[in-house]
């Protein structure tokens, strides 16, 4: 199958000439960065995949990638074309799909730590079982990271905790959350049962990584108060700070979703936080300029969205 891709005017005539498969390709390069890893995603030989790449090239009169031995790195113009490629492959399998009358194809899901492990993990079994043709891909990052792929057209749809005003993204209010802070069950603070901003300089502060949505909430209800925050112990999983807490690291500071459990089974102690707004709102994105699949939509209906935190 073949499709007009008019990336270059100077080149369209050439342009008639790519097919799906070359598109194909050209994204698991894309992903991989590698010739051999990307030629095992796509069932072909290197030399037939590093050859699919040379005619994708020659077609749209410039190279996509820095070379580098078998490692590649997309360049601006592949930057660029990716975003087209995914769209094209997109409604290409769209059509197949309202001919088959199925939701089918592959959709990949990115989502922040937090939705990804206490939100979407429950539910990717049974969306799986009730669409047996479809492949679904779930990529986990903090928000930062997740909006990054969604950018480079390397993800469908994504789930985060912190919005962003970015033009190329299309973002939808999908559920309400709210942070806690929380300290170990025989911590000195559990005997007043709430925090203070005296005590902001006073103990040690468990927190997640720079670009977490977590963490920008929070510093955001600190407000100008952050700077009087004492020494911060930075973890790169909600999981990681919660067993840290626990072990009498500290006082750390995540949703919900994530410590219920463990306050509930006295692990962990909630402190009250009057002063503070730790309320969020949990968004769903998608790119400006990538069509939203049946099966994307599909996907999003089976998350409920929710307008109280529990």
């Amino acid at each position: 199958m073949t499709t007009d891709f008019p990336f270059d005017r100077r080149s369209r005539a050439a342009a008639m000439t790519i097919t799906l498969r070359q598109l194909e390709i050209f994204l698991a390069l894309a992903e991989h960065e590698h010739v051999v890893r990307a030629s095992e995603a796509v069932n072909l030989s290197p030399s037939a995949t590093s050859s699919a790449l040379l005619a994708l090239e020659a077609a749209v009169g410039r190279p996509l990638f820095d070379r580098s031995g078998r490692g590649l790195r997309l360049n601006a113009d592949g930057r660029r074309f990716r975003g087209a490629a995914r769209a094209t492959l997109t409604q290409a399998h769209e059509a197949e799909s309202l001919l088959r009358d199925e939701e089918s194809g592959q959709l990949v899901v990115g989502a922040s730590t937090t939705i990804a492990n206490h939100v979407l993990a429950p539910v990717l079994a049974t969306f799986i079982a009730s669409h047996p043709s479809a492949v679904l891909r779930l990529e986990i990052g903090n928000t930062r990271d997740i909006l990054d792929r969604l950018l480079d057209f390397a993800i469908d749809l994504a789930y985060v905790e912190g919005p962003t005003a970015h033009p190329d993204i299309l973002a939808t209010p999908w559920r309400a959350d709210r942070l806690v802070v929380f300290v170990a069950s025989n911590h000195p603070l559990t005997r007043s049962g709430r925090i203070e901003l005296s005590d902001l300089s006073e103990v040690v502060w468990v927190l997640r990584e720079e670009g977490s949505g977590t963490r920008e909430v929070f510093m955001r209800a600190l407000g100008d108060d952050a700077a009087r925050l004492s020494t911060v112990l930075e973890l790169g999983s909600s999981e990681a700070v919660a067993r840290a807490v626990e072990a009498g690291g500290g006082v750390g500071c995540l949703s919900h979703l994530v410590v219920r459990r463990d306050l509930e089974e006295g692990r962990l102690t909630e402190l009250a936080t009057p002063a503070w707004k730790l309320r969020r709102t949990m968004w769903r994105l998608t790119h400006r300029h990538l069509p939203v699949s049946r099966l994307a939509s599909a996907f999003a209906a089976t998350l409920p969205a929710e307008t109280e935190p529990a």
